[in-house]
């Protein structure tokens, strides 16, 4: 899997500097031009990668509940945890099933718990990994904790979708200042080319190319550092 990405990354960074060099007059904006369709395979992943651990976020209270009615029941924390991977769904089921086999197969509680909280590093799950840790060494009623924990996680979820509606505006103010720039000169160049033609061709048009888009990098640094707010 990495030497595919890795792979398609490389050819597209090639093909397109290759193409971009015919089209514009310096080879430093083909290079450019690779480099941002080299990177696009990672920003697949990465978008991929975040949107599951989203998906896993919403699933936790559920199986925090899952958790704390089958130890009421009387079952052992290990029978619990292998029946919360066959129970929740996926990519949580997932987890927690490699969880479950990771410490049938001789590996420490603590080990276990720690390596899924490294695949998945998200707050929720290291709540829950402190929760158990903590029960394991001192002792305590295990189901009261992991209701409590539950009742967190359910309450910070609660506050990223409102953070999500407050911050709206600036989400969407961030978009427009990073794309479009970027529609209006295709379609000004689809208009005329020589609009724009000076933008590359004379050292001026290149200075002012450079310093705009350095201007818009700090712009959307700074609307996200804004709209970022921890939870």
């Amino acid at each position: 899997m990495v030497s595919s990405v890795m792979g398609i990354s490389l050819g597209a960074t090639v093909l397109t500097a290759w193409i971009t060099s015919y089209f514009v007059p310096t080879i430093a904006l083909a290079v450019v031009a690779g480099v941002a369709a080299g990177a696009m395979p990672y920003i697949v992943l990465i978008v991929i990668r975040e949107q599951r651990f989203r998906r896993c976020d919403a699933l936790l209270p559920e199986a925090i509940d899952l958790m704390a009615r089958g130890l009421r029941a009387g079952h052992a924390l290990t029978a619990v945890l292998e029946m919360v991977g066959n129970e929740t769904s996926e990519p949580l089921s997932t987890e927690f099933r490699k969880l479950s086999e990771e410490h049938s197969l001789g590996l420490t509680l603590r080990d276990a718990v720690m390596n899924m909280v490294d695949r998945v590093p998200r707050d929720d799950m290291r709540f829950l990994a402190t929760a158990i840790l903590l029960q394991k060494e001192t002792g305590g009623n295990l189901a009261v904790i992991l209701d409590k924990t539950a009742a967190v996680a359910r309450e910070r979820s609660r506050l990223r979708g409102q953070l999500k509606i407050y911050t709206a505006q600036g989400r969407v103010t961030g978009w427009v200042l990073c794309f479009m720039p970027f529609i209006m000169f295709g379609l000004l160049s689809a208009i005329n080319w020589h609009f724009e033609k000076w933008l590359f061709t004379e050292p001026l048009g290149r200075s002012m190319t450079y310093f705009g888009l350095g201007l818009m990098a700090a712009g959307v640094f700074v609307i996200r550092k804004i709209i970022d707010v921890k939870i």
